[in-house]
């Protein structure tokens, strides 16, 4: 079995204080000839109580944004925007398949108190 290629790793934002509503970070990923993403956080909490991060998903540049979606295992199928929650300082890492993505967009949320906590945000693409 080959290894994965792994194909650009990109700092998309240096650490800076998350503000308390939904903020893009960085700008629109093409994630076309990929089939894994893994998005790595830092983050010191601060006064907030956590911070999400929250993916979506575009067809076409600057065009309708989707929520990431886990679907349930019954009979009747239901939908989950997946959003990644923070609550304490700490390194992580999401891993999406993005395999039939054009596009995705990473937004970043502080909940509770007044934000002062920081996250800095970095990604690797991978084609298998």
């Amino acid at each position: 079995m080959a290894l994965p290629k792994i194909m650009k790793t990109v700092a998309l934002k240096a650490a800076a204080v998350t503000l308390a509503a939904e903020t893009v970070i960085g700008g629109e990923i093409d994630v076309r000839n990929y089939n894994t993403m893994v998005v790595y956080v830092n983050y010191v909490n601060g006064d907030e109580t956590s911070v999400d991060i929250i993916p979506k998903v575009l067809h076409a540049p600057s065009g309708n944004e989707y929520p990431f979606m886990e679907w349930s295992e019954a009979a009747v199928s239901l939908r989950t925007a997946k959003i990644f929650r923070l609550t304490a300082t700490g390194k992580a890492y999401i891993v999406l398949d993005v395999r039939g993505i054009n596009i995705i967009k990473l937004y970043e949320d502080a909940t509770g108190g007044t934000p002062t906590g920081t996250t800095a945000v970095d990604y690797t693409v991978i084609s298998e």
